[in-house]
């Protein structure tokens, strides 16, 4: 199942930036990465542009870790439901009137951990929180106390002193107590971003049962593959892929329906080598909806088109091309004259060429990126 989006935030490296929404999975972050032309353990600049949360966090996160850390912070608080949502509010409001300076990423996250470390009760006000302690008997004074007398009770006082005494803070429209000693997770946490252990992760699931999902690491051996499918016997099972290496890839694996066949493009996409990913990737996203499996060798898509990693605008290529006629000192002396944006569009649009996230593809011969014969002959389209 998806994760609810937490944050949204702007990542750059020098003239290059992307857009991410968190929590991404590990596959979704190296995309990224590859956008900006970065590989880890390096972290880009980053910028918070969307969180609908309450804005004390907002004010306080981008001072306070690196973006693998609020990634991982974005996975622990997708799974909060709104009673631990309410908690971790509290947590924050807690520490903000502590008045201790800057909060640290390490207490941020610890404190997400330990939402379940508390009692939450659905109370807004003080007045509220009184009348529940008076008539809970929590106040072994006024147990006694007779129906006439306690509709002469000032609850709204009541409750502020206990809300004071216990430390207590309202939150989200409930009413927020520590019951426990706050969880130490974030020292033993690794938030590096590493490579998964697959090419495809695929979940597999029960028609109408989806409690009854697994999540097949692809590739896998047909040996494996008869082992995992085996616990669903002849039931009606669905797929959906969770996560792939290659991100555009992953409604169309989705759509096989058929796992061997899926089973097939994971194999293909482990294959890969880290140097010739980002070709890859500028090929599908060139092809869009015609891309096929299997993609192309890795000796074919070397040989047969032609990758330039640090264009991102069509000036790019105009910039290169100028530079290639007339030399690098007249090309910057021309330039300011010449529509360079307009002009890297005529020679995108002549060579056949795409520009991608990640860089422009052509073909080395020019010609249309997908020939004809391979929209007519080529594999199942994705």
């Amino acid at each position: 199942m998806d994760k609810k989006a937490v944050f949204e935030v702007e990542l750059s490296h020098g003239h290059y930036s992307t857009t991410l929404t968190l929590p991404a999975s590990d596959y979704e972050f190296l995309d990224a990465l590859d956008e900006l032309r970065m590989q880890p353990p390096e972290a880009p600049e980053w910028e918070l542009t969307y969180y609908e949360g309450f804005s004390e966090l907002a004010g306080i996160i981008e001072e306070a870790g690196n973006i693998y850390e609020i990634n991982a912070l974005a996975k622990v608080m997708a799974d909060h439901d709104s009673r631990q949502e309410a908690a971790f509010e509290a947590f924050i409001k807690t520490e903000i009137d502590k008045k201790h300076g800057t909060i640290s990423m390490e207490t941020i996250y610890d404190l997400a951990c330990s939402v379940d470390n508390c009692h939450v009760l659905n109370l807004q006000t003080d007045e509220q929180l009184g009348r529940f302690y008076v008539e809970n008997d929590f106040i072994p004074e006024l147990a006694e106390v007779s129906d006439q007398v306690l509709k002469m009770l000032d609850y709204a006082k009541i409750g502020r002193k206990m809300r004071q005494d216990e430390g207590g803070v309202f939150a989200s429209g409930q009413y927020v107590t520590q019951a426990e000693e706050l969880k130490k997770v974030y020292r033993q946490t690794d938030f590096a971003l590493r490579k998964p252990d697959y090419a495809v992760a695929l979940e597999v699931s029960v028609m109408d049962e989806p409690e009854r999902t697994i999540l097949l690491k692809l590739p896998l051996s047909k040996k494996e593959l008869e082992a995992a499918l085996s616990q669903f016997e002849m039931e009606d099972i669905c797929y959906r892929c969770a996560d792939c290496r290659i991100l555009e890839l992953a409604n169309a694996i989705t759509e096989f329906g058929n796992l061997e066949q899926a089973n097939e493009a994971a194999q293909q996409l482990a294959d890969i080598s880290e140097e010739h990913l980002p070709r890859y990737k500028a090929f599908v996203e060139a092809l869009g909806r015609n891309a096929r499996f299997p993609l192309p060798s890795e000796k074919e898509i070397l040989e047969d088109y032609t990758f330039f990693r640090e264009y991102v605008e069509p000036s790019d290529m105009a910039k290169e091309k100028l530079s290639i006629f007339l030399g690098e000192d007249e090309a910057e002396v021309l330039s300011p004259y010449v529509n360079m944006y307009g002009y890297g569009n005529a020679l995108i649009e002549w060579e056949n060429a795409k520009l991608t996230s990640y860089g422009l593809i052509e073909r080395a011969d020019f010609q249309p990126l997908m020939e004809e014969e391979q929209t007519q002959h080529g594999m199942e389209m994705l």
